[in-house]
């Protein structure tokens, strides 16, 4: 909020906020695995989606109102106020309310594999930066070669690293099953789809592009909340195609979606992919990380977070500079 008119500081500090949100994920999912037992387990992830998504429809909806009624170029600090008066009241209900649960092991930082986290930030992020910078400096540029080249190192001294780390960042054995493939696999592919159609609209169009997003925020809140806790009661994967069939039909929306296509098409679409997306989410949640040991929840539901909050960003990295480029 406070920062000057730069850039590349400002990206420091939304790479900060974007620490301290991912951070709180894995430990919510690792309460839910410990509180709740493995027949319910649906039932914590739907609760928990549910609030995650249900909060996130008025989010940009009021950034959007804000931008729109102040109107001003530094509207956006604005809303950046909102968000610290809001982590301030958060932080404050935790430290007063939430108490500690003796079921819960306790441990110290020894151990801690500190270069799985170095090499995990290292190969994820020059990763991620490789389709951007290829697609808008060249793929023979230097940012691009070198960013394929800290990738490459990252990945080898990764997979050195954690075959010798006693608690590995990324459990190799975790994420060797087909139930943390699958579920990754399908999040990544439909997240890329989201993204594209939310950027291509946005661009002239912010604030009925923050109210369609919130709608599929709502969407997601729906499906989380009628889909998820169906993942307790049938068979993951019948649950799983059944919300598949809803992105389905709003991908089928986006087909008739044109430069000046009204809130009503562009919402009723992202509408439909939202109440898929958090119907799949919730359940895979549940179908990843079923089955693992309680010593090695938190490990689980980190590497698990770790793969669910990276399809969004290598979407965008991935398809919208090729979408903008193709606009322009």
């Amino acid at each position: 909020a406070i920062c000057p008119q730069n850039i590349p500081l400002l990206l420091v500090f939304r790479f900060m906020v974007g620490i301290g949100a991912a951070g709180i994920a894995p430990v919510v999912m690792s309460y839910i695995m410990m509180e709740f037992p493995p027949e319910k387990m649906g039932q914590g992830f739907t609760i928990y989606m549910a609030l995650a998504c249900g909060m996130v429809i008025f989010g940009p909806t009021l950034g959007g109102i804000v931008m729109k009624v102040i109107g001003t170029a530094s509207a956006w600090r604005i809303v950046m106020w909102i968000c610290v008066a809001l982590c301030v009241i958060s932080f404050l209900i935790c430290f007063a309310k939430v108490k500690d649960n003796p079921n819960i092991p306790k441990g110290s930082m020894k151990g801690f594999d500190w270069a799985g986290a170095v090499f995990v930030l290292l190969m994820f992020g020059a990763l991620v930066c490789v389709p951007t910078f290829g697609q808008q400096n060249g793929w023979a540029s230097v940012a691009t070669l070198a960013s394929i080249a800290v990738a490459v190192v990252g990945l080898i001294v990764l997979f050195l690293v954690e075959k010798k780390a006693a608690s590995p960042i990324l459990n190799g054995k975790f994420m060797a099953r087909k139930n943390f493939v699958l579920p990754v696999l399908i999040m990544f592919l439909t997240a890329c789809l989201t993204e594209v159609i939310r950027f291509g609209y946005a661009i002239d169009k912010a604030t009925v592009a923050a109210v369609a997003m919130s709608i599929e925020y709502l969407g997601m809140a729906i499906g989380t909340i009628v889909l998820g806790p169906m993942a307790d009661k049938k068979e993951p994967k019948i649950v799983a195609a059944i919300a598949l069939v809803f992105v389905a039909i709003g991908s089928l929306i986006m087909l008739f979606i044109g430069e000046n296509a009204g809130i009503l098409m562009m919402g009723g679409a992202l509408f439909f992919v939202g109440l898929g997306l958090g119907g799949n989410t919730t359940i895979f949640m549940k179908v990843a990380l079923s089955g693992v040991a309680p010593a090695e929840s938190s490990s689980a539901s980190g590497t698990f977070n770790v793969f669910k909050d990276m399809c969004a960003p290598f979407g965008v990295a991935i398809f919208v500079p090729m979408f903008v480029t193709g606009m322009t």
